[in-house]
């Protein structure tokens, strides 16, 4: 055999040792892959601005001071401080709360007095348009925090801060509402005037629901967030009524407890359930939509998800209606049947009850 073939079968021994490494080495890089695959299933994606680094101490912001508050916020005397919760780009919505349902707490006779709750944004020309606005109507509030939705606990926590800070002596109740959401002032005045008491925190209670899990989801918590498999009793975040006792209370409470980034079920579930605080049903805080008797607007507290334009035609479609017109025997109705027995809204306007069972 001459040189010339032993040096080419050295070469193909060499290439073929070659490729059989890198045939062994993809195997095993396949193997570990395949091994390792369930394990990666535990590591749990974090919700957005609340990851491993993020601090949930609530005292670290309890003495950021606001960037506007109203030199008349809790100044006169009022039974009832409404605090409506708004995105600084809401425009629209507070000047339709205005002009509807909010125009209420103008008279100082109804014993109301209203103020929009922001937060800060990045946009010079929305904060901009923001302090031009509080200028001009001087019921505008706005804190440090950046306006997000992850964010909607530091913005109720702000709330307590202020009412704790400002109103112990001239409020005995706390409404915490959304901009988006209808509320009828003359019926909660009422009820409070009627049936208030000290230890008062009522809205539309959600009752052991389960945490979503999926990271996909608006509602997402990780088990590092909340580990348990329930959630206390809680009242949906769109509107709820509370004293200011206690709202004293869980205000206290959450300076000790780790900050959870969904409002209502932290503010009226994990602190009220801390507080020793039960939060109750009424069914006069409604979720249901596209509810246009006239009655039926007349006698609710509270809708939440509603439309802009709907929210001026709410109003004035209560504005309008006779009471009378509302206690006249009715007949039989198949939809009226349908709230009073299956969606189960009460006819009594001023009752509330504890609804789970």
């Amino acid at each position: 055999m001459s040189r010339r073939h032993i040096d080419s079968f050295m070469t193909e021994v060499k290439i073929n040792r070659k490729l059989w490494y890198f045939i062994l080495v993809s195997l095993l890089l396949i193997l570990f892959v395949c091994y390792t695959k369930p394990h990666r299933a535990h590591i749990e994606v974090q919700v957005e601005g609340w990851g491993h680094n993020s601090t949930r101490d609530f005292s670290l912001y309890l003495n950021a001071s606001s960037r506007i508050l109203p030199k008349n916020f809790c100044k006169r005397k009022s039974l009832l401080l409404v605090m409506v919760h708004s995105k600084p780009s809401n425009v629209e919505q507070r000047r339709a709360i205005r002009i509807s349902w909010g125009a209420f707490s103008r008279n100082p006779n109804n014993s109301v007095s209203l103020f929009f709750l922001l937060g800060k944004t990045a946009d010079p020309l929305t904060e901009q348009v923001t302090k031009t606005e509080s200028e001009y109507f001087g019921d505008i509030i706005q804190e440090e925090f950046v306006d997000a939705y992850l964010n909607l606990t530091l913005k109720s926590l702000a709330m307590l801060k202020l009412a704790n800070l400002h109103c112990q002596h001239s409020c005995k109740y706390l409404l915490k509402t959304d901009d988006d959401t209808f509320v009828n002032l003359a019926n909660v005045v009422q009820m409070l005037t009627r049936e208030g008491s000290a230890d008062l925190l009522v809205g539309h209670l959600v009752c052991a629901a389960a945490p979503v899990r999926n990271p996909r989801s608006k509602w997402y918590a990780s088990r590092r967030l909340y580990p348990q498999a329930k959630y206390p009793n809680y009242v949906i975040g769109g509107g709820y009524l509370m004293s200011l006792e206690v709202a004293k209370k869980l205000y206290r409470v959450a300076q000790q407890t780790p900050i959870f980034h969904m409002e209502d079920v932290y503010v009226t579930g994990i602190c009220a359930k801390q507080a020793q605080v039960e939060p109750r049903h009424s069914d006069l805080f409604s979720k249901t939509k596209n509810l246009w008797r006239t009655c039926f607007l007349k006698k609710i507290f509270a809708i939440y998800d509603v439309e802009v334009n709907d929210m001026i035609k709410m109003d004035s479609i209560v504005t309008r209606t006779d009471w009378r017109e509302c206690s006249k025997p009715e007949k039989f109705s198949s939809l009226r049947w349908v709230f009073k027995n299956i969606i189960r809204i009460s006819d009594n306007p001023f009752s509330y009850r504890k609804y789970c069972k």
